[in-house]
């Protein structure tokens, strides 16, 4: 069994937050796979936050060779653990880890100048440069192309995101008779409602299972709480005004503002830049909890990765948030664009240490249920229905 993955990003170098969830789904489902993935432009390396600029002299990481993949990602496994039934204190045991597929990278150039993905995605990149526009059409048959001629080599066609992958992934395996398999994040589905023709189209065979995170053991609870963390891109729908807003009314508050973008983080907030995926999960133990005050979500990975921790959560009620974790039992939730509401729920979590402890241990036990061995197993049988 081979898969052909068309997705519209991939790490750019070890470390890279840009489509890390994409990688170790490939890992995780275990099959090899030809991976096809937009060229990453030039001014696509990794970059401090707006309100620090890192100093001009500063040298930006090489990005890893593709063809390492696979042995970075049996390293990766081999230190996952999984958590015993019995609780936090109890022991851990090692995964036994799918094999590792081979995995084949192939990004596919598409401009003299891409610059319509990476960054903070197509339409936050479409609304700060609207000439990108151009470079629609020029996607679409590279990527069409390219798909075109891996195909032949492939029992399943996979696309992550509905556009461009979706869209090509589904005219690919029409034209080279192979099953084809969508899997929608989240953030995406607005497009099927925007264009309707689109659904049946791409939709025959969607997958809307979230993605997964590694088992970790969860952080000891924080005594007081006081420091929240935010981390996710710097872009107008990830609410960060709205967060702002909500400091005016919290002077004890202290936040850190983790990633990259186009918005300035609250002026209040320690900014520390875009962090490495293998740091996420530190940065946000060492927190008191985890804020995510969205305008728009899918299944956002971070809040997986806050419950896996332990953290107690404070997330907007939007896109799939409350289908993982609801509110008042894993997670306070609360409307978007209210600075009023996201302050009043942060302000009951410091005042209310049992309510921490009760959300924080709710979370974890759920967060199990999104472990990438389970998630991984709902992947392979869509994927081996979808050939039988």
């Amino acid at each position: 069994m081979k898969l052909l993955v068309l997705t519209s990003s991939w790490p750019r170098f070890d470390g890279d937050y840009a489509g890390h969830f994409v990688r170790e789904w490939v890992e995780a489902v275990g099959f090899p796979a030809t991976v096809l993935v937009p060229e990453a432009g030039r001014k696509d390396a990794p970059h401090a936050p707006v309100s620090s600029p890192a100093p001009a002299s500063a040298p930006a990481p090489a990005p890893a060779p593709a063809e390492d993949f696979s042995a970075k990602a049996q390293r990766s496994k081999d230190a996952r653990n999984e958590t015993s039934s019995l609780g936090a204190s109890a022991p851990l045991r090692q995964i036994p880890a799918p094999a590792i597929p081979r995995i084949e990278i192939v990004r596919v150039p598409y401009a003299r100048d891409p610059r319509l993905f990476y960054g903070g995605g197509v339409l936050a990149n479409l609304r700060r440069n609207p000439f990108a526009a151009t470079q629609i059409p020029r996607a679409f048959h590279a990527l069409f192309d390219a798909a075109r001629t891996h195909a032949r080599n492939a029992d399943v066609v996979v696309s992550h995101w509905l556009l461009p992958a979706g869209v090509v992934g589904a005219a690919i395996a029409r034209l080279a008779r192979r099953p084809h398999v969508a899997v929608s994040h989240g953030s995406d589905r607005w497009l099927v409602d925007a264009i309707p023709f689109l659904g049946p189209r791409i939709l025959a065979r969607a997958a809307h299972i979230p993605m997964g995170v590694p088992v970790a053991a969860p952080s000891p609870p924080a005594s007081t709480f006081s420091r929240v963390a935010f981390v996710g891109r710097l872009e107008r729908e990830k609410g960060l005004d709205v967060l702002g807003r909500a400091m005016d009314h919290l002077p004890w508050l202290k936040v850190t503002v983790a990633g990259r973008g186009s918005v300035r983080p609250p002026a209040r907030a320690h900014c520390l830049g875009a962090v490495p995926t293998h740091e996420v999960a530190r940065v946000l133990a060492a927190h008191d909890g985890c804020v995510l005050p969205s305008r728009r979500e899918g299944a956002p990975r971070v809040l997986l990765e806050a419950m896996m921790v332990g953290r107690p959560i404070v997330a907007s009620n939007v896109g799939r948030i409350p289908d993982i974790a609801r509110d008042g039992h894993e997670a306070l939730l609360v409307p978007p664009d209210s600075p009023r509401a996201l302050a009043n729920a942060l302000t009951r979590l410091r005042d209310d240490s049992a309510l921490r402890s009760r959300l924080s241990a709710a979370a974890h036990r759920r967060a199990l249920d999104f472990a990438w061995p389970r998630i991984a197993a709902a992947y392979r049988r869509i994927i081996l229905d979808a050939v039988l």
